[in-house]
């Protein structure tokens, strides 16, 4: 079994399409992420009472929002404000929005430009799950694939999960999303806007974060290179590293 095929990796939930746990990833120095510590998400204003007690479960205190501002607006809050969750913005603006069509260019570059627009929302992320206090997290955008994969990356990146296992992870998005689109589509509010994006631009494929993970690697040295320049100590990319992971029991080799 591959790690990306683990049982407990997906969980099923009533409202939201793409949520996931980031757990049981080994690591190049005999480590491997921890299960129940991470999560990965599509927009948690979809959460029905059900996935509340789902969370609730599995004990996540915070959620770490990707989304601008106005997208938040726009949606409201959704059920899980109601719960004991402490929900985190972290970005200013709009690396791009999610309601509109993309624009021109290769998702890779994309991805690479959000370090450089939208750097510090990033870096403000990893420093929240840098402090054990913080988890269970729960980290989320609109489709859960782009904003939500680019900081799934870093942080794999730099608690040393290898990049094909990184990728793998991120061609998970590819089914729920497909799910997502066409349920979208029988909204008008955002019909028009799918329909004129280029379909390569909602597919999640493995080698599109190949090539944003070798970008990374070329512009800045890899995820933890790049989160030191963004303003990340040492002791903090350490205590990410002991927060998401735990050594290997024999039963894992």
């Amino acid at each position: 079994m591959t790690e990306t095929a683990d049982p407990r990796r997906t969980i099923r939930l009533e409202g939201l399409f793409n949520f996931r746990d980031l757990g049981g990833y080994h690591t190049h120095d005999g480590r491997r992420t921890k299960w129940r510590r991470l999560f990965r998400s599509d927009a948690l204003f979809r959460a029905s009472a059900s996935d509340v007690a789902t969370f609730e479960t599995l004990g996540i205190t915070t959620a770490i929002d990707l989304r601008s501002p106005s997208e938040i607006a726009f949606t409201g809050p959704g059920l899980l404000a109601a719960s004991s969750l402490t929900f985190v913005e972290v970005m200013t603006g709009d690396p791009h929005d999610e309601l509109e069509a993309f624009d021109a260019g290769a998702l890779d570059d994309r991805y690479l430009h959000y370090l450089t627009t939208h750097g510090p929302g990033f870096a403000h992320a990893l420093e929240l799950l840098s402090d054990p206090r913080s988890a269970p997290t729960v980290i989320s955008c609109f489709f859960g694939k782009d904003r939500t994969g680019v900081l799934s990356a870093l942080i794999l990146d730099c608690v040393g999960v290898s990049k094909e296992h990184i990728a793998e992870d991120y061609a998970l998005s590819a089914t729920p999303v497909a799910a997502m689109v066409a349920r979208l589509r029988a909204d008008e509010l955002y019909a028009a806007a799918l329909d004129d994006t280029a379909p390569e631009r909602l597919d999640a494929r493995k080698g599109t974060m190949l090539s944003f993970l070798g970008s990374l690697e070329r512009t800045y040295g890899g995820g933890a290179q790049w989160a030191r320049q963004a303003g990340l100590s040492d002791d903090q990319l350490r205590s990410l590293r002991a927060s998401l992971t735990e050594l290997e029991g024999p039963r894992d080799r």
